[in-house]
């Protein structure tokens, strides 16, 4: 007996029909996704899509802190291992210390756990994590403002011999201040999280996201006004972006309470913040990256361009 034949149209219906199906799939979820991250909500489907915006954000709280617990597991064995890259990125560029690395570690397990409901014991891990970090800020702070070695920067591994002649390195193995002070603020938000003082934890972690945009823009525009004070403020590039990631996950880890609860929520008001807060940080550096370029370039003075 011959095969059954069919013509070649009739063999590439069923798998047109299924690859049509799944555009037709991915289309309506990214529609979802618009009108429920940007569109305002009517008054029939507030509900169901407040409890949907309420969803992605702690899925965002802990993408973040398993990004951080990453970051201070790689860069720990950078450190163990000797790996310069890791330590700095790329050769010339400010290191991240080990204790800064260990306190992003602990900070990303906090914030994994503060933001899985599911999680057994963890507003007691959360909150371990928290004291330890504030516990390092601090003692590291102290050791700026007193002069004091508490023997905390070296406590894990200590710094080459090269590494204690950069320009930007007032004790080995020590954290800079502002990334101290910005570890102090994230750990106080990770502890007020809970209950009233979310609104409180929330412009805790503002200030974190703003040593964050400050030193990324410093890098971007490659800024040397700021050089007299360096080994206080200057951070690592990975750093700095490891405290982005703090700052965003600290502030989706509770979108039901405080500023936050505006940001997320389905209404214009919401819809409209959305817009905006990309758009100010955005044309920000956009408009800050053109004043450098005219400076450089010789077409005003400084302080024309800071005018």
């Amino acid at each position: 007996m011959k095969p059954e034949t069919r013509p070649p149209g009739e063999r590439l219906k069923k798998p047109q029909s299924a690859v049509r199906g799944r555009i037709v799939e991915i289309g309506q979820r990214l529609s979802s996704l618009y009108n429920v991250c940007i569109l305002p909500a009517t008054d029939k489907n507030v509900a169901g899509a407040h409890l949907e915006t309420l969803y992605w954000p702690r899925r965002i709280a802990r993408c973040c802190g398993a990004s951080l617990t990453l970051l201070g597991v790689v860069v720990l064995f950078g450190w163990f291992l000797g790996i310069g890259s890791i330590k700095s990125v790329r050769p010339g560029l400010m290191e991240m210390k080990a204790n800064t690395a260990l306190c992003f570690l602990l900070s990303g397990a906090a914030l994994w756990t503060t933001a899985s409901p599911r999680c057994t014991f963890r507003h007691r891990i959360s909150s371990a994590g928290a004291y330890l970090i504030i516990t390092v800020g601090l003692a590291t702070a102290f050791e700026y403002l007193s002069g004091a070695n508490l023997g905390i920067d070296e406590m894990l591994i200590r710094d080459p011999p090269e590494a204690e002649a950069a320009h930007w390195v007032l004790q080995p193995g020590r954290m800079a201040l502002v990334t101290a002070l910005a570890f102090v603020m994230a750990g106080a938000s990770l502890l007020l999280l809970r209950g009233r003082a979310t609104a409180v934890a929330q412009l805790l972690a503002c200030g974190t996201a703003l040593t964050a945009l400050f030193s990324l823009a410093t890098y971007l525009w490659r800024d040397v006004a700021m050089t007299g004070v360096e080994p206080y403020t200057a951070l690592a590039l990975h750093t700095a972006v490891g405290f982005g990631v703090l700052a965003v996950g600290l502030l989706a880890a509770a979108p039901s309470h405080g500023p936050v609860a505006i940001l997320v929520s389905p209404t214009l008001s919401g819809a409209l913040a959305r817009v905006l807060l990309p758009a100010a940080i955005g044309i920000t550096l956009v408009l800050g990256t053109l004043e450098v370029a005219g400076l450089r370039a010789g077409w005003y003075r400084a302080t024309y361009g800071m005018a």
